[in-house]
């Protein structure tokens, strides 16, 4: 057994951010919005259960974010989102960004 912590739930929510980017991007392609461009974001949807469940765990994740781990992520959003190689790690840093900024917002509004 391990002491590492993982990155299931960092990448659970990477993939609920860039899921919803993706559905922002194909739902501009047209130049307008309408209710229409709720299909794309049919993904971002399924993945939000997963990714808001654990989000607690994320910032222990980050503190223990390994080479490894990292290069697992970038893999990951390479893997399964269209994003060119060249900006995967800057949508990796942004989406870190992003769960972080949600998570803060989440632990605020649970102690109003």
């Amino acid at each position: 057994m391990t002491d590492e912590v993982g990155i299931k739930e960092t990448k659970e929510m990477i993939g609920f951010i860039v899921e919803l980017g993706n559905g922002v991007g194909k739902s501009l392609e047209d130049g307008e919005w309408n209710v229409t461009d709720f299909v794309h974001f049919m993904d971002a949807l399924m993945m939000a259960p997963a990714a808001f469940q654990g989000m607690n765990q994320i910032p222990a994740e980050f503190e223990d974010l390994s080479e490894a781990e990292i290069k697992e992520l970038v893999d990951y959003v390479v893997e399964e989102f269209d994003i060119p190689q060249d900006q995967v790690e800057a949508v990796i840093e942004r989406a870190i960004d992003i769960a972080w900024d949600i998570y803060e917002l989440i632990k605020m509004i649970g102690q109003m």
